[in-house]
């Protein structure tokens, strides 16, 4: 067998693992969906009744039970699939230390922008009976535009350090 063909065999091998983690991932998201419609969301609305006088922080606080819960629900299949194989694979030498805290920020990024947009949504809904489609899809488009603009310059950082090129051959060739 060439060398070729081995490093085209351990392609097929990990493009396969992480299709069977997706389907697995896909499969865990619908039960969770499905368990925490059924045994937690009449329970949890009944717990939040008591910040009904403002809606927006029981929603707040829908959304981080929800979220925390869907996070904790997907860890096990989550840190094989991004870490343990891509050890593996060798496609990763990052220490379990640093995975855990990239975890912690990507964790507390995406709960601000899911709870951020959550509470936009139902403001809109609450407020903008009829036009209330119009506004978000406008606010989807300015948000796209502006976190594309963000990204680079301000969420990239935290989780990669950029440095210039020290090889003046490879710089000359990219």
């Amino acid at each position: 067998m060439s060398v070729l063909d081995s490093e085209k065999s351990r392609q097929e091998k990990y493009s396969a693992v992480k299709t069977k983690l997706f389907a697995a991932d896909l499969f865990l998201s619908f039960v969770y969906l499905i368990l925490f419609q059924a045994a937690l969301s009449k329970k949890l609305s009944s717990f939040l009744a008591d910040y009904q006088s403002n809606f927006y922080v029981a929603c707040f606080l829908y959304v981080l039970l929800f979220f925390a819960l869907m996070y904790v629900f997907g860890f096990p299949l989550h840190i094989y699939g991004s870490f343990f194989v891509e050890h593996k694979f060798n496609l990763s030498n990052q220490s379990l230390f640093s995975w855990v805290k990239d975890e912690l920020k990507t964790f507390v990024l995406s709960f601000i922008l899911l709870a951020g947009c959550a509470l936009v949504f139902y403001f809109l809904l609450r407020n903008f009976l009829d036009s209330w489609w119009i506004i978000a899809s406008v606010l989807w488009i300015l948000f796209t535009l502006v976190l594309a603009r963000i990204l680079p310059v301000v969420l990239i950082p935290l989780f990669y350090k950029y440095s210039p090129i020290k090889d003046e051959a490879l710089k000359e060739r990219i």
